[in-house]
């Protein structure tokens, strides 16, 4: 998985995958939080994620003389990356699988509710959060979610609902990007069709380089010193305010 955002000179960020193997990727020094497991234990670390960015927002202009970090430069020490990886979101956020179960799916609710927070306020004080899901279905994303995704990345998909699932109604316009078409060719494996405007078009395809399971775990390897936990109190500047002690 590649993370798209502008680099930190010295920094990376590490997010995790499936079956708890981590991927690398190059932004500033990120805070890091993977969402897999029963459904209460991924509320707690959704709840975790939501009390920082909280606290993020009421002292943002505090720490960064403005409302907006990355306007004021981005990812930095004591104001790092919060990056929230849902992988098979769907776990966590299809409140079909527990129709008629009424704890867990007001777990279910409780983790949409979060991860729709996380999304649309959390940009603007670094929080980054990512659903990913083989499942591409308006249950397993909620259409409310992925409206609200500033970016959407689908790879080669069986039928236009699912397309129509994982990039917007918008994909109906333009056939031509269909994640379909993917299938019935050797150049799309490997490629992505992505929610990045190409002049009239709202839509790009994009390439992924081929990235062995040996390369993965060396990268995880060389950057495991970098993951960090939101949950504990960084160590400001001088005069200002810690982040994890809002």
């Amino acid at each position: 998985m590649a993370v798209p955002a502008h680099l930190h000179p010295g920094s990376a960020v590490r997010a995790s995958g499936r079956q708890g193997r981590r991927r690398s990727g190059t932004l500033a020094r990120p805070s890091l939080a993977a969402l897999r497991g029963p459904l209460a234990d991924a509320l707690d670390v959704l709840e975790d994620q939501h009390a920082e960015m909280r606290r993020r927002l009421r002292a943002i202009a505090a720490l960064c003389g403005q409302r907006n970090a990355w306007n004021a430069g981005g990812p930095t020490e004591d104001l790092p990356l919060l990056v929230t990886v849902i992988d098979e979101c769907q776990t966590y956020l299809d409140l079909a699988q527990h129709k008629g179960d009424r704890a867990l799916e007001g777990l279910a609710r409780r983790c949409i509710a979060l991860t729709g927070e996380l999304i649309r306020k959390g940009r603007s004080v670094l929080c980054l959060t990512i659903l990913a899901t083989q499942k591409t279905t308006g249950d397993s994303i909620p259409t409310s979610l992925r409206d609200n995704s500033g970016l959407a990345v689908s790879f080669a998909l069986k039928t236009t609902e699912s397309s129509v699932a994982a990039l917007g109604d918008a994909i109906r316009e333009y056939p031509g990007y269909s994640p379909t078409l993917l299938r019935e060719t050797p150049n799309g494996i490997g490629t992505a069709v992505v929610t990045l405007t190409t002049g009239t078009d709202p839509f790009i395809r994009l390439r992924v380089p081929q990235i062995t399971e040996r390369w993965a775990a060396e990268r995880a390897a060389a950057t495991a010193h970098y993951r960090r936990d939101p949950r504990v109190v960084q160590t400001p500047a001088h005069g200002q305010t810690p982040v994890g002690a809002l």
